[in-house]
């Protein structure tokens, strides 16, 4: 559990003005937001709630569409875990603590919707309460002060933080450039999107990453560095050849879980494609990772989201399964036998002395490599050769 959170430039009369209108008279379009695939859908939604639904609701949905009609005109910057809302959560709030004076009250933008539905008074969301939530507001007349704050922030941290502040000043910067306020949120539906700087951090030689979004990191093989971005239609898989500078990369159309190495070179991605965007099998390819993989099954009908991990004993697929939909239920080890992923009995099992060793993997099913090459199953904090 954690927040995804976006940090965004808003035009205040647009929201005012353009956005009321929209809100209030269903039949006017023409704006950069009808271009999503699902706006007609939520203008309905937050119509339906301001008519019938709970206030609280009501009011945070309507706050979120706000956030959305002005993404789809304006930058904004995506952190993990980052944003002002969360400050007091972050070690160095209790040096630096949040000006309270230049947050102001999103109900500012709202005066027409209110006019037209009076219960809505009171109810904005003026800090992140849960995910999928509105947060912090700062009208652009303060927003100058704001980013002397944040700046400064920033100059005090050592290297631990040394990027914490950059997404938030790159924001900050661009609205006072342009006279506009700053809003933030969680886990709303947008696509992850970066504010780039213009010059990279002081003594620091940076790449930039070819896609929007995280850089998830699945591990460091050689010199091929796997991150992988599930996010949206793009879900893909990166390879970076770390080997030279600046690196290159190759893209692979799956979004993977775990990748893994066989000590003959092969390799296996436990991966979902664009088509079944959920449904995680174990994919093989012979050192080439543009080519197509070969799908290796289980022999039993498994879970509808497929596999969990994998890995290889020596150049045979190990992977684990759920068999039911729930969370709860503890993984399945499957061993490649003649194409298929069958029932992995047969493995010896380590003694408890043995296991003592992998205290720092996931001892409810990996697979894990010791130094003198051998392959070992880690199950339910039991290993298997």
């Amino acid at each position: 559990m954690g927040y995804d959170c976006t940090l965004h430039v808003i035009d205040e009369n647009r929201i005012r003005e353009r956005f009321a209108d929209r809100l209030i008279n269903p039949k006017l379009s023409g704006d950069p937001f009808d271009n999503r695939a699902d706006a007609r859908e939520l203008w309905q939604i937050v119509r339906k709630l301001l008519k019938n639904g709970p206030v609280k609701d009501a009011a945070s949905a309507v706050a979120q569409l706000a956030i959305l009609f002005s993404a789809a005109e304006l930058p904004y910057h995506t952190e993990r875990g980052f944003c002002l809302s969360l400050w007091p959560d972050f070690p160095p709030a209790k040096a630096n603590p949040l000006p309270r004076r230049l947050i102001g009250d999103p109900a500012a933008l709202f005066s027409r919707v209110v006019d037209q539905f009076p219960k809505l008074k009171g109810h904005f969301p003026v800090e992140i309460e849960s995910n999928f939530s509105t947060g912090l507001y700062v009208p652009r007349e303060k927003v100058p002060e704001l980013l002397k704050w944040a700046r400064k922030c920033d100059a005090t941290y050592d290297t631990e933080f040394s990027t914490l502040f950059r997404g938030l000043i790159l924001v900050l910067e661009h609205a006072v450039e342009r006279n506009l306020g700053y809003w933030e949120a969680t886990d709303l539906p947008l696509e992850m999107r970066t504010i780039r700087p213009v010059v990279s951090a002081s003594g620091v030689d940076e790449w930039a990453f070819p896609h929007d979004g995280y850089a998830e990191s699945l591990g460091l093989f050689g010199d091929s560095l796997f991150v992988t971005n599930g996010l949206g239609d793009d879900c893909s898989t990166t390879v970076i050849d770390v080997s030279k500078w600046p690196p290159t990369c190759e893209t692979i159309p799956e979004y993977s879980l775990t990748v893994a190495r066989s000590a003959k070179g092969k390799w296996l991605t436990v991966s979902a494609d664009r088509k079944n965007k959920y449904l995680y099998l174990a994919r093989v390819r012979d050192k080439n990772l543009s080519a197509k993989p070969q799908i290796i099954l289980p022999e039993k009908q498994q879970s509808p989201n497929g596999l969990s991990t994998g890995g290889f004993v020596g150049e045979r697929v190990v992977a684990f399964a759920r068999y039911d939909k729930k969370f709860s239920p503890p993984l399945v080890p499957l061993i490649e036998r003649a194409g298929k992923l069958v029932n992995s009995s047969g493995v010896k099992a380590l003694t408890s002395k043995d296991v003592n060793r992998f205290d720092n993997v996931d001892n409810k099913g990996c697979v894990v490599t010791l130094n003198n090459g051998t392959d070992v199953i880690i199950w339910n904090g039991t290993g298997y050769t």
